[in-house]
């Protein structure tokens, strides 16, 4: 008997529904090696083969055999359930959800022999051990998603917001007929999901584990593109909201907030053959109206969720569902938070030696902030959206972002990324493969900081950010140690001291220059600072502490 050619001929003549049992024979490969993996195949389809006229013995093989035993009771429990339904019962998955049917139960059954899903941490539990680091998927309560709703999922960066689309709401949606439709402002991101997924086995807290591969059963796409296919289906006349997407299919919304100020750009967005028109702009409307309507279960998990939360209340009245499972999750840590006001006097301090990431929104700032650390001897780059045809990235440029976004590290030539607005989510930087000192956030929107800096996927030394001139904390001065070491010991005139300040860039909230006294209060608080007389002439001395 051909084992491979057995199995391929079985999975050909079960149709579609039966696409997930290949992604079995995936995990097995991986854990048991390829001929064990087709063996089983042969096994868990042991019936369907007996029909063929083939004999298979499993009880050779004892990893096979304890498999299989198992197999075989979910699938005569699910026969039962099927009996019972054809009986007049109703077995409900999820109050609320609609039933599969008998093929795709039954595949379903056997795809759980080989995914152990945590269960759910309650907050009481969580108050107990706050020691403990805490993910999306250890604490959701999954019944909590509601139709007719926005649902909310507070999700800082660090509580594992990928991973639980790539795994649980990825297995929620599979009890529906279509894909997981994953939207997202930036194409980026989009790339990113698609290029997860190698094939590894991650424990789970709990003591399950699971598979990952490259992305199946997860349809992502920006929102523009979505904007765009309703706006094509509507023009052609084949408008048809059970096609975009199914009723009752999940609409995963990743970075929603992002995408309700995409959505107020004007002619911005990227350009599907109109450059009037805000795709964006239709697809939020579109996914409002399902919300509304009840024709899909929309989700969107957010760090910021102000801006949603604005967007679809004022169209859609009041219907948000904030889940309460998921409150109270912590992100990553900054070690050391410095506020600042002057870019270039950050830029101007950081140790030579060290690996950062710097946010800027504006691409003639990303392009000046690489050319200071440059100066510098810093190996720095910087890169923007790909879809500025005025100012386009250059090959080195591309190189780099399509490296970060396929391998989620820096390359070894490296040293600081400078990003602008464009990259605020789109990208992710693994501590296991890239470690950074600092992060440098120039803007001081609460939103915006929270985002930048969770590009870093891991507590950080020290974040700078920007201070609003309207906050109650002052920014700290950054001294800047290879500025002051050509005046350390000698005497400083007017003429030195003014030219000190100009280099140390220390300014207040008008952008101005401080004066002389003011720095030199400044540099006390790492230094030793006299002011000395010889004669008639005054002249001012620097000495390390």
């Amino acid at each position: 008997m051909d084992i491979a050619k057995t199995c391929l001929e079985i999975l050909n003549r079960l149709g579609p529904i039966d696409e997930k049992v290949k992604h079995v024979n995936l995990e097995l490969e991986y854990e048991l090696g390829k001929d064990a993996s087709r063996q089983y195949m042969t096994a868990v389809m042991n019936r369907k083969v007996r029909e063929d006229g083939f004999q298979f013995d499993v009880e050779s093989n004892p990893v096979l055999a304890e498999i299989w035993k198992e197999t075989e009771r979910q699938l005569i429990e699910s026969d039962q359930r099927r009996a019972a339904n054809r009986a007049g019962g109703q077995v409900k998955l999820q109050e609320g959800l609609k039933s599969n049917d008998e093929n795709q139960d039954a595949k379903s059954d056997v795809l759980d022999l080989f995914y152990q899903p945590p269960t759910p941490i309650s907050l009481e539990e969580r108050e107990t051990h706050p020691e403990k680091k805490y993910y999306i998927s250890d604490v959701i309560d999954m019944t909590e998603l509601k139709r007719g709703k926005l649902n909310i999922l507070y999700s800082p960066p660090g509580t594992g917001k990928t991973t639980f689309i790539e795994r649980e709401l990825k297995r929620y949606a599979d009890d529906f007929d279509d894909d997981l439709l994953y939207l997202a402002p930036q194409t980026s991101l989009v790339d990113q999901l698609k290029f997860r997924g190698n094939p590894k086995k991650v424990s789970l807290s709990n003591g399950g584990y699971y598979i990952e591969w490259k992305q199946d059963g997860i349809t992502a796409m920006t929102y523009s593109a979505f904007g765009y296919r309703i706006e094509e289906a509507r023009r052609g006349g084949h408008y048809c909201s059970d096609d975009w997407w199914g009723r009752d299919s999940v609409i995963c919304l990743d970075e929603l907030s992002q995408a309700v100020h995409q959505s107020f750009y004007g002619s911005k967005d990227v350009n599907y053959g109109s450059k009037n028109v805000n795709y964006t702009a239709l697809a939020l409307k579109e996914l409002v109206k399902r919300t509304k309507d009840d024709t899909n279960i929309v989700v969107t998990l957010s760090a910021t969720p102000k801006a949603s939360i604005d967007y679809f209340r004022f169209w859609n009245k009041t219907h948000i569902n904030l889940l309460k499972s998921v409150r109270g999750l912590e992100g990553y840590h900054n070690k050391k938070e410095i506020g600042f006001i002057d870019l270039d006097s950050v830029l101007c301090s950081v140790d030579k030696n060290a690996k950062g990431l710097v946010y800027t929104k504006q691409i003639k700032q990303v392009k000046r902030a690489v050319d200071l650390l440059c100066s510098r001897g810093i190996r720095a780059m910087g890169i923007w959206s790909l879809n500025r045809q005025d100012d386009p990235m250059n090959e080195e440029q591309l190189k780099v972002r399509n490296y970060l976004v396929k391998k989620e590290c820096y390359p070894d030539d490296l040293q600081v990324l400078v990003v602008n607005g464009a990259y605020e989510t789109g990208i992710n930087i693994r501590p296991e493969k890239t470690k950074l000192d600092y992060v440098i956030v120039n803007d001081s929107n609460d939103e915006t900081i929270v985002q930048a800096r969770g590009r870093y996927r891991s507590d950080i030394e020290t974040l700078y950010k920007r201070v609003s001139k309207n906050d109650d904390k002052k920014p700290e001065r950054i001294i800047n140690h290879e500025v002051i070491e050509p005046y350390l010991g000698i005497r400083l005139d007017k003429k030195m001291k003014d030219e000190l300040r100009g280099k140390l860039g220390f300014k207040d909230e008008q952008g101005r220059l401080i004066g002389w006294k003011a720095t030199a209060e400044e540099l006390k608080k790492e230094y030793i600072v006299q002011d000395k007389k010889s004669g008639s002439h005054r002249f001012s001395l620097i000495s390390r502490k």
